[in-house]
């Protein structure tokens, strides 16, 4: 089988990309991507950079350069239910995106197998919105619609679906439904949709005393929630 997994970034990938062997792939329209081998399966693991524009760009690209036989929306998301904590490993039944209602079946979703049994990270409805969930009373106001927040599955599950490819996702949080961010995380995003660092940055400098911090905790909770993602479905079975 073909595998493709579609992140934001490629830290997200990380977890994944430590674990199997893989190489570079050059000349390709979208920034990142990296083909593995993954036991008996061709592994793809793409990033473009965030929301719904530059995920359904990878996945139509991916389609078409790599003809998959199934494709997964991975990486990180923030937590709208208070019972999950930071680096869960959650796969998703569905996922709903926020503005238009639409709902995509996750059946393609993955299983990992430890110790010779299978487990699955917890079963949940992923929301889908084109921007980061950036204050405690934003995600409150999405919590009627799923456990966790992103910015790409949806995108991701349209182009696949729409192809007739199974799709999946599953997702590792990386802040805490009771968390909001200083830093203005929607307003460093440039014209083409990805994060500026120098604007995440000098927003943080701005607030030094919370700033900070904040991206120096986000920094180590990401990590490990990339690590955690990767253990997780390099155990997966297909």
């Amino acid at each position: 089988m073909t595998i493709v997994l579609i992140a934001a970034e490629a830290r997200e990938l990380a977890g994944v990309l430590s674990r199997v062997p893989h190489s570079p792939t050059e000349g390709m329209p979208i920034r990142f991507v990296r083909v593995g081998q993954w036991g008996k399966h061709r592994l793809i693991c793409a990033a473009d950079g965030p929301g719904s524009e530059l995920a359904g760009k990878a996945a139509e690209v991916a389609l078409e350069r790599f003809q998959p036989d199934l494709i997964w929306s991975v990486g990180l998301c923030g937590a709208l239910d208070d019972a999950l904590v930071a680096g869960e490993v959650l796969t998703a039944t569905e996922v709903v995106h926020a503005s238009s209602g639409a709902r995509y079946p996750a059946g393609g979703s993955p299983a990992s197998r430890r110790n010779g049994k299978k487990e699955t990270g917890k079963p949940i409805v992923v929301v889908s919105q084109d921007r980061v969930a950036s204050t405690a009373d934003e995600k409150r106001g999405l919590r009627s619609l799923g456990a966790v927040v992103e910015m790409e599955a949806a995108a991701v599950a349209r182009v696949a679906l729409g192809a007739q490819v199974p799709f999946g996702c599953v997702k590792a949080v990386s802040d805490l439904a009771s968390e909001g961010f200083q830093v203005d995380l929607n307003a460093a995003r440039g014209s083409d949709g990805r994060f500026r660092t120098s604007h995440i940055l000098w927003d943080a400098l701005r607030k030094p005393l919370k700033g900070l911090p904040e991206l120096w905790r986000l920094q180590g909770r990401s990590r490990q929630a990339a690590e955690n993602l990767g253990e997780f479905i390099v155990n997966c079975s297909i």
